[in-house]
């Protein structure tokens, strides 16, 4: 998860307690994530939507070429900008701030049901 708001960090962590399965690595930009790439399985990726769009697009394309069944979602401030056309384009999910606890835990156990059918983990 790219994250620039500590909330959604502690958001995402409890969903995953909750769901008692998963791992968040957290980085402060979404180019952070190629250059310092987690080893492991990724189940989700998430992007704060705070990058240029030049930078999202080299960003969606590493992640299709890495983690091409990985689903990315994009959490932005607000839609229909180019941040919005960006991650669609990129296929990404494209949800608005801010995001309550029900939205966190159905984005993330859409990810860990897809990864226990053997699409992802």
């Amino acid at each position: 998860m790219s994250c620039t708001e500590e909330s959604e960090a502690r958001q995402v962590g409890q969903a995953l307690l909750q769901q008692k399965t998963g791992v968040l690595i957290t980085y402060r930009s979404a180019t952070d994530l190629i250059q310092n790439a987690p080893s492991g399985a990724v189940a989700m990726v998430i992007l704060a939507g705070r990058e240029c769009p030049l930078e999202m697009q080299e960003v969606f394309g590493w992640l299709k070429r890495r983690h091409p069944h990985c689903p990315v979602a994009v959490i932005a401030d607000t839609g229909a900008g180019e941040e919005e056309l960006a991650a669609r384009i990129g296929g990404a999910i494209f949800m608005t701030r801010p995001l309550d606890d029900d939205q966190w835990s159905a984005l993330l156990t859409g990810a860990v049901v897809r990864g226990l059918q053997g699409n992802v983990l």
